[in-house]
């Protein structure tokens, strides 16, 4: 018990600076909160009040029962309430953690694609050979877009798995491992800003082809959000969710799936300050 309060310590303080700096920050910021989110936030928080009280409520009905239909619903009440524990100090992490990292990303400081491409180079490492030869294996593709989409299941999975083991003191170490990293994560995305390799080299859709429909440029439309990409042009004002992507806890291996939206923006054309243009696309299968 003594480890588990010491890791719910270390992901309790994580959460609360995030939000501290999340608050400090989001009024100088171009980004803005939808409300809605704390709807959703009070939904999830009622649904995992009611499952705890089930739980607990099936486990004080049947503590006498002796049947094998009652062990086994007792069984899955207390693995249940171990669940709902471990889900309720995950999820405010998640999404402060989130929050952050968008903020970190509106930012005016010139993006470092440039040297990191330039790093790259050095270390003899070139990105379009790497994905011209990826793209070109259906195999390594596909092991690739498995590994790197199935990370949400993945979580979902652990903690089910730790949860019918009942040991939420695994569950709870690995919740703090996704904390610790995030702070050092934030860090460098606030000191370092970048788009991403597939903003940078803007390749043709057919060099990526044999990956997801647009592969990793759905991060040129987070950068978009986020404000590192300048508007030139407005088609057309109409306020936009933006969604609750791979950032946080999560973008060590970008864990988090779209969720409900976080901001706004108008629908735009943008340009990089390095004249690389860019149209906001796929927006709708993102809201």
């Amino acid at each position: 018990m003594g480890a588990n309060r010491r890791l719910v310590s270390i992901i309790v303080a994580v959460t609360v600076l995030f939000a501290a700096i999340d608050v400090v920050w989001l009024p100088f910021s171009t980004i803005s909160l939808d409300p809605r989110n704390f709807g959703h936030l009070a939904k999830a928080a009622s649904a995992a009040l009611a499952a705890y009280l089930i739980g607990r409520l099936v486990l004080y009905r049947l503590r006498d029962e002796r049947s094998w239909a009652a062990g086994a619903m007792r069984w899955a009440a207390d693995r249940l309430i171990v669940l709902v524990a471990v889900s309720t100090i995950f999820l405010p992490l998640g999404f402060v953690s989130a929050i952050f990292m968008y903020l970190a990303s509106a930012t005016q400081v010139p993006l470092v694609d440039g040297k990191l491409a330039a790093l790259d180079a050095a270390l003899g490492f070139d990105w379009r050979s790497f994905l011209e030869t990826t793209n070109g294996s259906p195999p390594v593709a596909w092991a690739l877009v498995i590994a790197y989409h199935s990370l949400t299941p993945q979580v979902i999975a652990l903690f089910l798995l730790y949860s019918a083991a009942r040991r939420a003191n695994k569950a709870l170490e690995f919740v703090a491992l996704l904390a610790v990293s995030s702070v050092f994560t934030g860090l460098l995305m606030a000191m370092f800003p970048a788009a991403g390799a597939y903003a940078y080299f803007d390749p043709p859709p057919e060099t990526f082809d044999a990956f997801t429909a647009q592969a990793g440029m759905w991060r040129t439309a987070e950068a978009e959000v986020g404000g590192q990409l300048q508007p030139v042009c407005c088609e057309r004002a109409r306020p936009c969710d933006f969604p609750l992507l791979p950032h946080g806890p999560w973008n060590h291996g970008s864990i988090f799936p779209a969720q409900r939206s976080l901001g706004r923006r108008p629908d735009r054309c943008f340009e990089r300050s390095d004249d690389h243009r860019y149209a906001a696309r796929g927006w709708a299968s993102f809201e």
